[in-house]
């Protein structure tokens, strides 16, 4: 009888220990996004055989932090673009990040951003692209922490509208403006 009193009172402690880490966990979580993403191309319309560029914008909620790009972070960064047939990009170029250390394990410095992310990618466009409305999307891929408290990771989807024109089109404006931002 002693027995199973033990066995009851083991079981309801660590019952109880476990509903109060779980409570503890979900009231910690943000239900707001830590990152907000946007598209910016450098040219305002693609030509059949031309190449440009563009720069997926990513920003982080102050206070917060992503995990770089690097190998060694913690949850690296990954950057995914879809576009229509007859487009295609070269792997993104992450800017270097910014080594800190954490609470969690104050001798090793982790890559991380904050702030403002500037992630670059270079587009071609094949010659045989078929004139019409184009849109191009990319999602990042990376997980937010404050200070040594890290949340899920997050997907963050921005997209740009442009017109592919046909090849005897002139070339079109290089510009730093977003070609037609869309909220996904």
């Amino acid at each position: 009888m002693r027995t199973n009193k033990l066995s009851l009172t083991i079981f309801i402690a660590l019952f109880t220990t476990a509903a109060a880490a779980f409570a503890q966990v979900e009231s910690s979580a943000t239900t707001e996004t830590i990152v907000s993403g946007e598209m910016l191309l450098s040219v305002d319309k693609l030509r059949p055989g031309d190449s440009f560029d563009v720069v997926y914008k990513a920003t982080i909620r102050e206070g917060f932090h992503i995990g770089s790009a690097d190998r060694d972070a913690l949850y690296p960064a990954k950057l995914t673009v879809k576009a229509p047939r007859g487009i295609t990009f070269d792997e993104p170029v992450f800017p270097k990040g910014e080594r800190k250390a954490f609470e969690i394990a104050p001798n090793e410095k982790i890559p991380v951003y904050e702030g403002i992310v500037l992630i670059r990618l270079t587009g071609q466009v094949a010659k045989d692209a078929t004139p019409g409305p184009v849109t191009i999307t990319a999602t990042l891929d990376s997980q937010g922490c404050k200070g040594d408290q890290c949340y899920p990771p997050e997907m963050t989807t921005a997209s740009a509208r442009t017109r592919q024109s046909p090849a005897s089109t002139p070339a079109g404006n290089r510009s730093e403006r977003p070609a037609r931002p869309v909220k996904v």
